[in-house]
């Protein structure tokens, strides 16, 4: 598989080889500065609401902040993000191996 890009009016998503999916969401209704606004597929936001996600069915989020020594998650998504913090996150869910449950090197693998 192909990484990928996908879009809705509110953000996009990333497909990564490894089957991470990565959704960044900052329209009204997400977890972000436009919250509160009016609907509009045109919008820019400050901070965005991320998801990562593997195989479409296992939530990673809560994994790959502990993994960046970020704040700990309550949910399976992480509001708020910026985009200076969203770039780590990526990465790492560019990086993460599902055989092992985490990332080569980690003191979680085998």
């Amino acid at each position: 598989m192909q990484s990928e890009f996908g879009s809705c009016d509110h953000g996009f998503h990333i497909e990564f080889p490894n089957g991470v999916y990565v959704s960044v969401q900052f329209g009204t209704g997400y977890y972000c500065v436009n919250r509160r606004g009016y609907h509009n597929p045109f919008q820019s936001s400050a901070d965005a609401e991320v998801a990562v996600i593997h195989s479409h069915d296992s939530w990673i989020t809560k994994d790959v902040f502990k993994h960046l020594g970020r704040r700990e998650l309550e949910d399976d998504i992480a509001g708020y993000v910026t985009p200076d913090e969203l770039l780590p996150i990526l990465n790492a869910a560019a990086s993460w191996n599902p055989d092992i449950h985490g990332w080569i090197g980690d003191s979680r693998e085998e």
